[in-house]
């Protein structure tokens, strides 16, 4: 049914026959016993779409005449057959194609535990679904759990809402160790949002705020050498930017009188400050009681705070099981949104993963997440549509190597799908992540420039991922090409899945840190010695939305195809001839495969390589659904003698 078409706004009326619903409509669904036999539905075979209350509706044009006189339920009807009948046609209703007055259709009503109304039409049993709100004063609230999302934000009850789900966190939840922490080396003091104030931080020890924003923009009210000791007397927010403002407004909102906020708590022409700071980054969203996350926030500029478009609802009445007469709200399910502007930042994500608890300003209402899940402020339905992102998370203990390089690796995906301003920043911005998650793993490990030492054959298997559009090698040195670091795009973390066998000797793998004490962040320098086997290889020519190009050997004078090449950037050269490196052998008892990476020689360096690409090849397959695959000779390739080689 579409809202914006066929519906408008219903005030709740007095509940009597006719005030909601019509006498059919009464007498039919909303008759007590046969609403609870809808009601009862969500504890039976939830694939059974025919449990429910199932029944013949009125004819066409008494459910038109029911609408036009403002029955709600015949109102719903109304839309969702158009709907149907435009499905199932698979054309565009005209008016001569709508139902003839003495049309009926059979249809199932169901609830759900998910809080959900279903409604299902016809023999194929077509599918409609509206989320079912009750506002927390009626009769319905004792077993309806849906409540209307909040739509102003900044009103006091929404932060109460939001003091609520913190202070339910900290006593209930693991979430956070409940010692208070020491302040960052500066944080913004909030105790009159009027006249914010920078403040020195480090011999307090109290609860603070961080904040997550997109800048979007230009940020000239920064904290500088210049203007530091004047922000230690006054902040004048007339020349904050409005995220800045609203974030001052909700730290005192809820209580907390200090927050973290990087363009004013970092002194921004300092580079050495800046070093400092970012190296503590782990730390300071790790420790904050809360991270405010600005997630609908587009630039700085924006604001967080301002009213959101409130859901168009209808009225109908609702039985409970008791026999109380209550009204419930009905409305499209509402979706949290996919693409928030912080969902495409890295340095956003970073922030979201090391924070403890999150309140998250998102476009259509406020959200709390903490370790426990995410769930809309105030008891809102939260229909989340984007499986595993917010499931990410840093695990608190240590866990077995396996699990912890998944994590990783799911972590990984998400963090290079995502865009940086500077591209010098693309390993700072996962900086503190990598820090957290030195401590996940069952041993002791060290992190090399973007991979972990403990899990680096499969690390080295890293590979663009999908079929994303490659992008030119960036001009700039940020990694050696080994590294996923040292591409732009979404990335695969490696590895494969069934059992995996290492067939690389790994005599060294080495990088220079460009800061010493910043063993996370920026690097000047790396080196990969390994002895593998080294296969002389070409490839066909790659065009810019495919990732897998043909991967050839010569045989008998003749280029065979043997496999496929997955290029990590779009090399403007179009060198199409290299070396394959065999890192690991796959799936040795099912399907032979043979992986690893393409490589090219560095002019006048000897057995001295970069890193263009990752291969894969199998043996050949009996099976007739690989009979057109190539395949090639995995028992020659294994014979061959290793190599010792570097690759920088």
């Amino acid at each position: 049914m579409k809202w914006s078409t066929y519906l408008v706004f219903v005030t709740s009326m007095p509940m009597r026959n006719g005030s909601l619903i019509c006498d059919i409509c009464w007498t039919t669904l909303f008759k007590f016993e046969n609403f609870q036999q809808a009601w009862a539905a969500q504890d039976l075979d939830k694939s059974d779409l025919s449990q429910g209350y199932r029944y013949l509706t009125q004819t066409w044009k008494e459910i038109d005449d029911g609408e036009n006189a403002g029955c709600n339920w015949c109102d719903y009807l109304w839309g969702d057959i158009l709907e149907y009948r435009k499905k199932r046609s698979d054309q565009s209703l005209r008016t001569e194609e709508w139902p003839e007055d003495g049309e009926q259709w059979w249809i199932t009503v169901r609830f759900t535990k998910a809080g959900t109304l279903a409604l299902y039409i016809g023999e194929d049993f077509f599918p409609c679904g509206y989320e079912i709100l009750a506002d927390h004063d009626d009769p319905s609230a004792s077993v309806v759990t849906g409540r209307e999302i909040i739509w102003q934000v900044s009103s006091p009850k929404s932060f109460a809402l939001a003091k609520e789900c913190l202070e339910n966190c900290s006593m209930n939840h693991d979430c956070q160790t409940v010692e208070i922490p020491q302040l960052p080396t500066r944080v913004v003091d909030c105790s009159d949002p009027e006249n914010p104030k920078l403040i020195p931080g480090a011999a307090i020890n109290a609860h603070y705020a961080a904040l997550s924003y997109v800048w979007g923009q230009a940020q000239p009210h920064s904290t500088s050498s210049a203007t530091i000791q004047a922000y230690m007397l006054r902040i004048d927010i007339n020349i904050l930017p409005q995220t800045i403002v609203d974030a001052v407004l909700t730290a005192h909102s809820l209580g907390i009188r200090y927050l973290w906020t990087d363009t004013l708590c970092i002194i921004q022409d300092s580079p050495e400050d800046k070093n400092q700071e970012i190296s503590r980054m782990c730390d300071i969203y790790q420790k904050a009681f809360v991270t405010i996350i600005a997630s609908c926030a587009k630039k700085a500029g924006d604001g967080f705070l301002h009213d959101r478009k409130r859901p168009v609802s209808m009225s109908l009445p609702f039985w409970t099981p008791s026999g109380a007469l209550g009204t419930m709200q009905v409305q499209d399910q509402e979706r949290s949104p996919q693409n928030e502007p912080v969902d495409k930042r890295a340095w956003c994500f970073q922030e979201r993963l090391l924070a403890s608890r999150a309140l998250i300003y998102a476009s259509h209402t406020m959200q709390f997440q903490c370790r426990q899940g995410i769930q809309n402020v105030g008891g809102g339905h939260n229909f989340w549509t984007v499986k595993g992102r917010d499931d990410l998370r840093i695990p608190i203990d240590k866990i077995g190597e396996r699990k912890a390089w998944h994590v990783w690796k799911s972590i990984l995906a998400e963090y290079s799908r995502r865009s940086i301003t500077s591209p010098a920043d693309k390993l700072v911005a996962l900086s503190g992540v990598a820090q957290a998650f030195q401590g996940c793993w069952d041993e002791d490990t060290d992190y090399i420039g973007g991979l972990w030492k403990n899990t680096l054959t499969q690390d080295l298997l890293w590979h663009r991922s999908g079929a994303s559009t490659r992008v030119a090698r960036p001009i700039t040195y940020r990694a050696p090409s080994w590294s996923w670091a040292a591409t732009d795009g979404p990335t695969d973390g490696g590895g494969w899945p069934g059992p995996t066998e290492s067939l690389v000797a790994i005599r060294k793998c080495q990088v220079t840190p460009l800061i010493s004490d910043l063993a996370f962040g920026e690097i000047q320098g790396g080196t990969l010695e390994i002895e593998a086997v080294v296969r002389s290889v070409s490839w066909g020519s790659a065009s810019l939305d495919s990732n897998d190009v043909p991967l050839f050997e010569l045989c008998d004078g003749k280029n065979k195809e043997i496999g496929f090449v997955y290029h990590d950037c779009n090399d403007p050269s179009e060198q199409r001839e290299g070396y394959a490196v065999v890192l690991a052998e796959l799936n040795k008892a099912v399907l032979h495969h043979l992986v690893g990476i393409i490589v090219i020689p560095v002019i006048g360096m000897g057995d001295t390589y970069i890193r263009v690409g990752f291969f894969d090849v199998h043996a050949q397959i009996v099976d007739e659904s690989y009979a057109d695959e190539p395949f090639c000779d995995v028992e020659s390739w294994l014979k061959t003698l290793k190599k010792h080689i570097t690759v920088v």
